[in-house]
């Protein structure tokens, strides 16, 4: 290898008839860059010089040669063709899933391909079941790429070198970039080298190096950020260059720290691409195709819903958020695209033949017509795009750089995908939806760098590019050199004897020391840095590193660099206003809520004011099985349908055994029919409450049997009350009239509850003392409160009463005279009580309807339980 400064190998390889070839695309890039730069300052015009990848070459020296009618495989289509292989083989599902195992085998053909080896070097291997199954793999491709006349990228090499006597080659060779050449490139290199010059090449550079140890990898990269940043900002004109190995792990991190750092990501490019699949607006063109065939979790449901790749306007995205919401009231953790049409019929007296919601129908409809037939990719790909543009995929606002890029990605592997008609006669829609999406996975979307002065890369991607300054991360011991990864196909002696990639600890330390001497002397500034700990980890240099002088972050004269999101707030000028009052309410006829309105104005006044007056509600989680909520309305209706078929406790009591067990089921059967025919369809949940109920509301009713003696007066009643001028309707779970003909007001539970919540200043369970305050029968008198705890845990029937009536008390029916409770408001009997809820209850509605809306929950449990939190923002500061 010959090393050349700048200047001069630029006149190389501009000199004419000479080819450059570099072992990646962004080193093509750099040198056409710098080529430019330096033609411009000799020359008005000039040829362009022919630089290119080595791979990007052979494939145009591919189709310049082939007079064989050969069709060369893509990537894609030679992982298609090892699918279909390996799915012929039972036993393949024995060692991995067919289309990883497939990437693997694809590996080990091109790796015995750059060797120039046969498979019948693996042959006295084949008593290992790997080994074997490889022989035939490979041996049924050899086979069918001879039948239908392909030929793979691996195999282009070994192509030429059979027909390298009509090869048109230039009159030089340059490669440039290439820490290791495999056998058979380095075989191709020595043949050209009889018809024209090959030359390795490598840029010459005056370089200071130096490492340092930080405290962790996070550490790192923000030192290296605020490095960077100082270097650019002293010589806006210089280049510089981060080299991180595991890029593609630290990636996020790493965007989000230089953001913070630079304040835009105009400034720096991160080369590590992603997954086509996880841009934004490819994901959701997925999504939707995905849901056309298969159920959805409500989450992604939602995104879809109002992805800014399908809503037109604000009024399509809140469209979306209804529909979001009607779909997550059904409690199901998947949802079809027929589950869709339906929620769309709720919303069609408001929205009536609205263009977002005919898009859906239309798209059902689309989907349905042709999802059960067989076609061939090209006409799934043409489908596939009919879907999405009934929907207006992808959008109407304009895109940006990155969006307009991946667009025209997508296209071009819809048109790579099309072209599999040539491997799959027809498919069904899923395996074409699967055979697009694998695509799609596997191509890497890196949009196109801007000429950005700062350039993040892994360690491979800057092989041959020189920068003004230089800055390697993450060189601990524990990943450089890295621990072997031998291929697990290829049996480990051959790889040990041919030294194949990651087979030894010896061809990894080699090719890293390699690497770090050629990193050492890639640019004028380099800095060299590892971390001291990960974790609970402790981390030490590499010693292919250890030579290298060691300096302190002091001597790096790092200036203060401000975040810019620190500089905005430490410049902000906040104005403080707090409004705590809401404006008084006019029509208080319209204000609907009943009891809840006290209980939550009770509980903390902006929670009334956001829930009632605003109407601001979380969204439904949905919940595996049955909710808690509908739990909860099941059992009020069993226990309802009971009492008013029994109407007492005596006729409780002469139901025999049997009688009264199937008379709960008989009530459990028809209510659960009726609240989860339509809200779930998994009938092993509904199994399993069966038996839950009959257990709980037989044990309910063994205690309902012990009470004293009692009849219903009423049940899920509901009146309509005036609390000062707050109008409300309330209803009361259960109203006994017990045997001195007084009544008892009775609340149902399903949690625990304290009746000493009754006994308060604030009431944070007003029903109870609203219906006995402000509700008459005739002229019999509530005399008695109660909670009724209808749960498995612990049955109860706890309450307060009038100091006349006589205590009763056994193990889960506690009744406490209002005389013997010791409160804090000191109330010794029940007219005292009556009036100090009635007053309480004044209070809260006036406060209410007069718009007191400040943030002040009566304890922390209110805020545990509040969905609000980010709307009140309570407990946080001006200063956050």
């Amino acid at each position: 290898m010959e090393t050349f400064m700048l200047q001069t190998l630029l006149k190389k390889i501009s000199s004419p008839g000479t080819v450059t070839l570099t072992a990646n695309s962004r080193l093509t890039r750099y040198l056409q860059n710098a080529l430019n730069e330096h033609q411009k300052q000799t020359h008005l015009t000039w040829e362009t010089p022919q630089i290119m990848p080595l791979q990007a070459w052979l494939i145009n020296l591919f189709y310049q040669t082939n007079h064989d009618g050969l069709w060369l495989l893509s990537d894609f289509q030679e992982q298609c063709v090892w699918e279909s292989i390996i799915e012929q083989f039972p036993l393949a599902s024995e060692l991995l899933h067919p289309v990883p195992l497939a990437k693997r085998v694809k590996e080990a053909w091109e790796i015995l391909s750059q060797w120039r080896l046969s498979t019948d070097i693996l042959k006295p291997f084949d008593a290992q079941l790997e080994t074997a199954c490889l022989i035939e793999w490979l041996t049924i491709f050899q086979k069918k790429c001879r039948e239908k006349n392909w030929i793979t990228l691996a195999e282009l090499p070994q192509q030429f070198l059979q027909q390298h006597f009509i090869i048109p080659l230039p009159k030089k060779i340059i490669l440039m970039g290439f820490d290791n050449l495999n056998p058979i490139i380095k075989t191709l290199l020595c043949e050209f080298e009889k018809k024209c010059l090959v030359e390795i090449a490598s840029i010459e550079t005056n370089s200071q190096a130096c490492k340092i140890i930080l405290e962790d990898t996070e550490t790192e990269i923000m030192t290296m950020a605020k490095w960077v940043k100082n270097h650019y900002e002293k010589n806006p004109n210089a280049t510089v260059g981060c080299i991180v190995p595991e890029l593609g792990n630290n990636r996020a991190m790493i965007k989000r720290i230089f953001t913070e750092v630079f304040g835009s990501e105009t400034l720096f490019n991160i080369s590590a691409g992603t997954p086509l699949t996880e841009n934004t607006m490819i994901h959701s063109a997925f999504t939707l195709l995905q849901w056309c065939h298969h159920t959805l979790p409500i989450e992604q449901v939602a995104a879809i819903l109002q992805s800014p790749q399908l809503c037109e306007n604000e009024t399509d995205a809140c469209i979306g958020a209804q529909l979001d919401a009607i779909l997550r009231d059904k409690n199901q953790l998947t949802i079809t695209l027929s589950d869709i049409i339906s929620a769309i019929a709720k919303l069609q007296t408001h929205y009536p033949n609205h263009a977002y919601l005919t898009r859906w129908r239309i798209l059902f409809s689309a989907a349905r017509e042709k999802i059960k037939l067989t076609m061939k990719p090209s006409e799934w790909a043409s489908h596939f795009i009919a879907l999405l543009k009934i929907m207006h995929w992808p959008g109407v606002r304009t895109q940006t750089s990155n969006e307009f890029q991946a667009l025209e990605r997508f296209k071009k592997i819809l048109h790579e995908f099309s072209q599999l008609d040539w491997f799959y006669a027809e498919i069904v829609f899923s395996r074409a939806l699967q055979l697009l999406q694998s695509l799609a996975q596997q191509t890497i979307f890196q949009p196109k760098s801007h000429h950005e002065p700062i350039q993040i890369m892994g360690a491979l991607e800057a092989s041959g590019i020189i920068v003004d300054a230089l800055w390697v991360m993450g060189l601990h011991d524990g990943i450089w050199p890295p621990a072997t990864k031998p291929h697990p196909l290829i049996p480990y002696s051959i790889q040990q004897h041919y030294h194949m990639p990651h087979a030894t600890a010896e061809r990894e330390l080699q090719f890293c020391e390699h690497v770090t001497n050629r990193l050492k002397n890639a640019a004028k500034h380099v800095i060299f840095s590892s971390p001291s700990k990960e974790g609970d980890q402790h981390l030490f240099p590499s010693r292919l590193i250890q030579d290298i002088a060691l300096i302190t972050v002091d001597q790096l004269k790092l200036s203060l660099t401000e975040k810019i999101v620190e500089k905005l707030f430490r410049e902000r000028k906040v104005e403080t206003f707090t409004d705590d009052r809401a404006p008084e309410i006019q029509d208080t006829s319209r204000i609907q809520g009943g009891s809840t309105i006290l209980k939550l104005q009770t509980q903390c006044p902006f929670r009334a004011f956001a829930t009632i007056r605003l109407k601001t509600k979380a969204l439904n989680k949905p919940t595996i099985g049955i909710s808690a909520v509908t739990k909860g309305i099941i059992i009020h209706h069993i226990l309802f349908e009971i009492w008013d078929y029994l109407k007492d406790q005596h006729t409780l009591q002469m139901l025999s055994d049997d009688i009264l067990n199937q008379f709960i089921q008989d009530k459990i059967d028809s209510t659960l029919v009726k609240y989860l025919s339509a809200s779930s369809n998994h009938h092993h949940f509904i199994q399993i409450e069966k038996k839950r109920l009959h257990v709980l509301i037989k044990n309910w009713l063994t205690l309902e049997k012990s009470r004293p003696a009692f009849r219903i007066k009423a049940l899920e009643e509901s009146g309509q009350i005036s609390i000062d001028q707050l109008p409300m309707t309330i209803r009361l779970d259960r109203i006994d009239e017990l045997s001195d003909g007084s009544l008892m007001l009775i609340d149902y539970k399903t949690g625990k509850n304290e009746i000493n919540t009754l006994l308060q200043e604030r009431l944070t369970h007003p029903q109870l003392p609203i219906y006995a305050v402000f509700h008459t029968h005739a002229e019999q008198t509530c005399e008695s409160v109660a909670f009724a705890e209808v749960r498995n845990a612990k049955m109860n029937f706890t309450g307060l009463m009038h100091e006349r009536m006589s205590e009763t008390k056994n193990n889960a029916y506690h009744f406490t005279a209002i005389h013997k409770t010791k409160n804090k408001l000191l109330i010794n009997n029940w007219d005292a009580l009556l009036s100090h809820w009635k007053s309480t209850l004044v209070n809260v509605a006036n406060d209410f309807c007069k718009g007191n809306a400040i943030v002040n929950p009566i304890d922390s449990s209110v805020c545990e339980t509040c969905d609000l939190k980010s709307v009140c923002r309570v407990g946080v500061g001006v200063d956050a």
